[in-house]
């Protein structure tokens, strides 16, 4: 079972980062959310994906993808140059439920303002 992040956790920002061997973390851009995903413990369920499709894929293995930030070529309105913008995120109930959707618990949430972990409870928790 999972458990609360080790003290020297290191900082998440909006990108996906391996931080061990097959366990990879982001905070999407304006969430109180940090995801963690655990590919060896993913059994290919597809549930993620399909609940949360801007924040999980499948890949060749039937292995979910964390995905990191989409961006969106735009034009700027001022002048004639292209820029790029964020683009649209899964809203932070929708990663909830795509975590809880996930049958072996691969997918580990936390607050990002303390590491708290929110799903799947630790065992304290739920007493």
């Amino acid at each position: 079972m999972p458990t609360n992040p080790p003290a020297d956790i290191p900082e998440v920002k909006d990108e996906v980062r391996e931080i061990e061997p097959g366990v990879y973390v982001r905070q999407p851009k304006g969430s109180k959310y940090i995801i963690e995903y655990r590919r060896d413990v993913c059994i290919g369920a597809i549930s993620c994906s399909a609940i949360a499709g801007l924040t999980f894929s499948m890949d060749a293995e039937n292995k979910a993808v964390l995905l990191g930030p989409k961006k969106e070529i735009k034009p700027d309105p001022n002048n004639t140059d292209l820029v790029a913008v964020a683009a649209e995120v899964d809203e932070d109930d929708v990663i909830l439920a795509a975590a809880e959707s996930c049958p072996v618990f691969a997918i580990i949430i936390r607050e990002a303002a303390t590491g708290k972990q929110i799903f799947p409870p630790l065992e304290e928790d739920m007493r």
